[in-house]
């Protein structure tokens, strides 16, 4: 499949303005400049009851992760989000492509080269983009920021999709179905074996598995 449409979850925090208008505004940017290759999954507009619980939310965001293709997972702060964190792992678990994007121009690593906790390095088909957004700011016009990141991601994301793939197609649902089945929670009934065989064979089509 030639230039294929990736889905891609936006994995972040989400819990106030400045964080869910920059997630919003830098994804729309991402849909557009790569005009809809990458299809951003924004994890504050998924739906749920009031009466859902903190299991629930997990599950949600969880299931809309495995279903996508690809990952950009926002790595700022002095301390990465743990939920965040987690998303990564089960990323990784899985084999997506991902991006480790950091806007946030304070290294707080402790490995040369790595701006964050030395744990979340050396994984594969991960790319890192880190931005000194407070200097593009004031390198450029303000209102161009959102679409000179999103250019650079949009770059960053093609490398992780172009690096190979360890998961072959033919193990990739009996893993994708392991993976599932060990975080538990009622995570295997919203993705099931069938659901869990197609989203196998879409990531097949694209030529994102070996």
């Amino acid at each position: 499949m030639e230039n294929p449409q990736i889905t891609t979850y936006w994995a972040g925090a989400l819990f106030n303005h400045k964080e869910l208008i920059g997630n919003l505004m830098l994804s729309k940017a991402v849909e557009s400049i790569s005009d809809g290759r990458y299809a951003i999954r924004l994890p504050q507009n998924f739906q749920t009851s009031p009466s859902a619980t903190a299991v629930d939310i997990r599950n949600a965001d969880l299931k809309e992760l495995i279903q996508c293709d690809a990952v950009v997972a926002n790595f700022d702060g002095t301390d990465l989000d743990s939920g965040t964190v987690v998303e990564f792992c089960v990323a990784k678990a899985l084999d997506m492509p991902i991006v480790l994007l950091r806007t946030d121009f304070r290294n707080v690593g402790d490995a040369d080269g790595i701006p964050w906790n030395l744990m979340c390095a050396g994984w594969p088909r991960s790319e890192i983009l880190w931005i000194n957004a407070l200097a593009e700011y004031h390198r450029h016009a303000s209102e161009d920021l959102h679409n000179i990141l999103a250019r650079r991601i949009i770059q960053s994301l093609n490398k992780a999709c172009a690096m190979k793939p360890w998961l072959s197609a033919d193990d990739a649902a009996a893993h994708f179905q392991r993976t599932v089945q060990s975080i538990g929670g009622g995570l295997s009934k919203l993705l099931t074996d069938e659901t869990i065989a197609a989203i196998v064979e879409r990531k097949r089509q694209k030529g994102l598995l070996a």
